[in-house]
């Protein structure tokens, strides 16, 4: 990550403050597929609070973003506001699956 021929090229700054953002929009990448799923499979039958957690997952990375680029320490609120959203989410995906599958009536 950032270590490459044009790294070399970069000020210790330019390139700590490019690793971060790269690492950031990783970790978003990471988390971007399962948030998906859940929010597909909750968003069936709990709409609306499928979509506030939704919401406070976007915030979230936004804050998450902001805090990384400046330091990385500065990511926590993000980090911990995306897991309550992502932990929302998850939740009503497992519901709105077994709901899905009628194991719930």
């Amino acid at each position: 990550m950032g270590n490459g021929f044009f790294a070399d090229k970069l000020s210790y700054k330019a390139w700590f403050d490019f690793n971060n953002a790269q690492r950031a929009h990783y970790n978003y990448l990471e988390n971007l597929t399962p948030l998906l799923v859940w929010h597909l499979l909750g968003i069936v039958y709990h709409p609306l609070l499928t979509a506030a957690f939704g919401f406070l997952c976007i915030i979230s990375r936004i804050l998450y973003t902001i805090g990384y680029m400046k330091t990385p320490n500065s990511r926590v609120l993000g980090a911990l506001l995306f897991d309550v959203g992502f932990l929302g989410l998850f939740v009503l995906g497992v519901l709105g699956a077994v709901k899905g599958l009628r194991f719930i009536h």
